[in-house]
């Protein structure tokens, strides 16, 4: 009856362990089906590949800057520069999890910058990645981050913020 028992249990972790290398041999080969073709400024091209949780990857187009500056706080960076524009998406690359509210193509949507439209030198000369800034016509590949209510904060309401991008 021990015999029994002892074969039945060996049996059973001999499968177990079967099934979890199949399983592991699938997700790396899944994995190196996937490997992410990254460009100068560390964003993927690939849909879904390394796109953090709450934020969308798109190109999009700069249409329009808003050139109001942020009077109430001068010293900081929007009250230096404008941060504030319309985009228009021209292709959604991807999605991490849990991004809302979604974004479609050719729709304008109301877009923060988080280190202003203009060049980065200047207002964060120690940041390690310089963007060169935008102007109106400019393509641009962006990782946009979700929508937050707005709860009476300085940021514009409803705007997507882009916190770095690269030109296209």
């Amino acid at each position: 009856m021990n015999l029994l028992r002892v074969i039945i249990v060996v049996a059973l972790l001999g499968f177990g362990l079967s099934c979890s290398k199949n399983a592991q041999q699938k997700t790396d080969s899944e994995a190196s089906n996937l490997k992410m073709d990254s460009t100068s400024s560390g964003l993927s091209k690939n849909v879904g590949v390394g796109i953090p949780v709450g934020y969308c990857r798109v190109v999009a187009e700069v249409v329009s800057i808003d050139e109001v500056l942020d009077t109430d706080n001068p010293d900081e960076p929007c009250g230096k520069a404008p941060c504030n524009a319309k985009i228009r998406i021209v292709r959604v690359v991807g999605t991490g999890m849990s991004f809302s509210p979604p974004v479609m193509v050719d729709n304008t949507y109301d877009a923060r910058f988080a280190y202003t439209t203009g060049p980065t030198t200047e207002l964060f000369p120690d940041m390690a990645e310089q963007y060169p800034g935008v102007k109106v016509g400019d393509q641009i590949q962006v990782d946009l981050a979700g929508v937050k209510p707005s709860m009476g904060s300085q940021e514009k309401s409803g705007a997507y913020t882009i916190h770095g991008y690269a030109v296209q």
